[in-house]
């Protein structure tokens, strides 16, 4: 249940080609940060790919996310199970077969610390941030690709890497690649974007 919680909360993010330099690196995050910023409210649709080395084929699952200014995200899972995920001011909230299990934020300050980095991810705050990661930026048509490398060690246990694809014309993430630091990935393809 944890894994599944850290994938989402670092979510809401292909092959690097020569990363872009300071001042157009500082421009396209200024356009992707500008973008997430004017956003009230995002919902998509989202395909999950998990891939394991013990698991011949990779684990699919498809739903729903929404987002709020306000801090609510929620991930609503349609296959191959139904099951949502909300994050809340104060807690996780995971429902499914009708059990709804509260983990609030007091109880486990690490959820918490999840959920400010899943916010900072979607509002583009923590593309900014300094200290988290190390950023690279590459700018394809009609893409930009962000690579974050986690600078602080309790990432660095966790994620190689972490990949955003950004519409470079909206600024509105398109996917994210989570490459683990066990050798697992989970990649993230979101459609049907709608803002506000």
């Amino acid at each position: 249940m944890r894994r599944i919680i850290l994938y989402i909360a670092v979510l809401l993010i292909p092959c690097l080609a020569a990363a872009q330099d300071g001042p157009r690196q500082d421009e396209a995050l200024r356009r992707i940060v500008a973008a997430s910023a004017a956003i009230e409210s995002f919902s998509c649709d989202f395909e999950q790919v998990r891939e394991v080395a013990i698991l011949s084929e990779p684990d699919v699952s498809r739903g729903v996310m929404q987002y709020n200014r306000d801090g609510r995200i929620l991930w609503r899972y349609n296959s191959p199970s139904a099951y949502q995920i909300a994050f809340t001011k104060d807690a996780v909230v995971i429902t499914r077969n009708g059990q709804v299990q509260n983990l609030g934020f007091s109880d486990s300050p690490y959820l918490g610390q999840l959920r400010e980095l899943l916010l900072g991810i979607m509002n583009g705050g923590e593309l900014a941030r300094d200290g988290q990661f190390q950023v690279r930026v590459t700018q394809y048509e009609p893409e930009t690709v962000v690579s974050l490398i986690p600078e602080k060690r309790q990432l660095k246990r966790l994620f190689s890497e972490i990949v955003m694809s950004f519409s470079a014309k909206t600024g509105l993430v398109s996917g994210v690649h989570l490459k683990e630091a066990d050798g697992s990935s989970t990649k993230i393809t979101f459609s049907n974007q709608k803002t506000n």
